[in-house]
């Protein structure tokens, strides 16, 4: 009996123990979840980074169309390439050639499952409307040109 007895109270302590070191296991990593031991890199300071050298892709509003040039309203893109905060608003004629791709979102609705999604559907120029909201993609720089081919022309409704 007095060895059961030993044995028990060396199991019970055992037992305690064990929990004393995985509760002070655990409270020492409180707060470090998701640390790692490998330095972390700063992202660069903005002053740092070096400016565009060209703009290739803009957003804007159509103000009108005329055969194959779309008069757009956008941000000044020189200006927004500077930083400026609130840059003007400036017009420039989009030039949609044989080759320009036409795609239509709908900001409202997710993108459809099915092979009816409207973005297998060949859009043209006559799907366009005075107001759309547009993203401008140019193989040219559009940053200074009155006017510029289009490669791309995505609708945002």
């Amino acid at each position: 009996m007095p060895l059961e007895n030993k044995h028990r109270r060396l199991l019970i302590l055992s037992v305690i123990l064990l929990v004393l070191v995985v509760v002070v296991a655990l409270w020492g990593k409180k707060g470090k979840r998701g640390s790692s031991p490998y330095p972390q890199n700063e992202p660069p300071a903005l002053s740092a980074l070096e400016p565009l050298s060209s703009v290739t892709s803009i957003e804007g509003v159509i103000k009108a169309i005329a055969g194959g040039a779309i008069y757009v309203e956008m941000p000044d893109p020189v200006e927004l390439v500077s930083g400026t905060a609130n840059p003007k608003k400036v017009t420039r004629v989009a030039l949609a050639t044989k080759n320009t791709v036409i795609i239509v979102t709908d900001a409202e609705l997710p993108p459809s499952l099915d092979n009816s999604s409207d973005a297998t559907k060949k859009y043209t120029l006559a799907d366009l409307k005075i107001g759309d909201r547009v993203i401008l993609q140019s193989s040219n720089d559009m940053r200074t040109p009155e006017s510029f081919d289009v490669t791309r022309i995505e609708v945002i409704r």
